[in-house]
């Protein structure tokens, strides 16, 4: 592809979702599975070897589905750009089996997350929401009136896009093996794109209202045994004198209440009323803050890295934002402000979102690794912040004299940028071999 690299190659991560038909019934061995038992089958469900389960012909139409998204990207993009999807979607890969290999007794708060269409949703949401993306802000697109913001109601363009031009290409002829796979029913269509949706959605940091919502959704759900009910406006109540949720270890989270992506049928005690609140099962509620966690911690990934995978992406950033300012669609030079907003993004959003990871331990050592780089990263940032984005924009404006033009340059960093993906964007820690990319 354009970014130089084999987009063949990131398939694998979606056929090791798949290697298990969604509609498979849980076997009567693994619902009289003993804790460890259940941790051993859980682990075999992640990792087991797509070629056994998975037909040539699906293996074929997934491959080309992964290249045509690669396809979809725009290399122009030093920072959007596929080699950055593929960087998230390592990320939430490895977020995803550092929930599953949590110890057994805690399978019912992650119940949902070990539905091969949930984990399959999560690494389809990572890898595709970044699809033709403007290179500019959405606020840009407001102010231009460009078609696309009239189309999405002025929010959310660039997501809502990249969403449509994803699932229209999955709903092509091309790949009715593929669905034929991942749906079992017409109800499992809807709910990748349920889940889909919620991935995405939640990437949108600058939304005050749902962080909110989100922070009360995890008080509420925290990790002492609680039930939870909600009213008719979506609002959440927390009772601690109701009875346990210990029993509710049945495998399945109901699909409607905050978009729940575990299976419906199972859920026994979901739906009781009292006085006048809905009954929500604390897993399923548990499971889609989980899901919306990993997509923003896989998102601003770079952020809780090693300094020089944080530096390589926020430049890049500044680049993408910079070239735009260049060609007078946003009047704003970044320059101006990057450092400061750069502090206050630590601040107000990544470590505190790190905090979350760490407290809640729903990623095991991971969230502390993290937590422990942002604060690193920050603190190097402040000092060594507005000499950096200097020299920034002295390399950018040589890059552009240089080559010709402003989109030359970004075209060839792009394309070098997918040489130390492996080695640089699959890892917490360096030094840790528990959070080494298994490649």
């Amino acid at each position: 592809t354009a970014e130089g690299i084999n987009p063949l190659d990131t398939s694998a991560q979606f056929s090791a979702t798949i290697s298990q038909p969604t509609h498979r019934r849980q076997s009567s061995e693994s619902k009289r599975a003993s804790p460890s038992r259940s941790k051993k089958l859980a682990k075999q469900q992640s990792t087991h070897h797509p070629g056994n389960m998975i037909d040539a012909a699906v293996v074929k139409q997934l491959r080309l589905y992964v290249e045509q998204i690669a396809y979809a990207h725009k290399s122009t993009n030093p920072f959007h750009n596929f080699v950055r999807s593929c960087s998230v979607s390592m990320g939430a890969s490895k977020f995803l089996s550092k929930i599953l290999d949590q110890p057994a007794e805690t399978l019912n708060d992650r119940v949902c997350l070990t539905n091969p269409l949930t984990q399959f949703g999560v690494i389809f949401a990572t890898l595709v929401y970044g699809i033709a993306h403007p290179g500019v802000p959405n606020s840009v697109l407001v102010k231009e009136n460009h078609h696309l913001a009239s189309k999405y109601d002025y929010k959310d363009i660039a997501k809502k896009h990249a969403l449509d031009v994803a699932w229209e290409m999955l709903l092509e002829d091309t790949f009715d093996d593929l669905r034929n796979v991942l749906f079992a029913t017409p109800a499992d269509m809807t709910k990748l794109r349920q889940i889909v949706t919620v991935c995405i959605m939640s990437t949108d940091i600058y939304n005050d209202k749902l962080k909110e919502a989100r922070d009360h959704q995890w008080d509420t759900a925290g990790p002492s045994k609680k039930e939870v009910f909600q009213d008719q406006h979506g609002n959440f109540e927390c009772r601690p004198n109701a009875r346990t949720l210990d029993s509710a270890n049945d495998g399945g989270c109901n699909d409607d209440v905050n978009g729940g992506v575990g299976d419906s049928n199972v859920v026994k005690k979901r739906g009781d009323s009292v006085d006048g609140l809905l009954h929500v099962m604390i897993p399923e509620l548990r499971a889609n803050l989980m899901m919306e966690q990993i997509m923003q911690a896989s998102n601003i990934l770079h952020t809780m890295q090693h300094w020089h995978v944080y530096q390589k992406w926020n430049r890049r950033l500044f680049e993408e934002m910079y070239l735009a300012y260049e060609m007078g669609r946003d009047p704003v030079d970044p320059s101006t402000g990057w450092y400061e907003a750069e502090l206050t993004f630590f601040d107000e959003y990544v470590i505190p979102l790190a905090r979350e990871m760490d407290k809640y331990q729903v990623f095991g050592v991971a969230g502390g690794e993290c937590l422990s780089y942002a604060t690193k990263n920050r603190k190097e940032w402040a000092v060594k912040g507005m000499d950096m984005v200097r020299t920034y924009v002295q390399e950018i404006t040589n890059e552009d004299q240089v080559v010709g033009g402003a989109t030359g340059a970004r075209v060839e960093t792009t394309a070098n940028a997918s040489q130390d993906i492996i080695h640089d964007d699959g890892e917490f820690d360096e030094g840790a071999s528990t959070c080494t990319q298994e490649a």
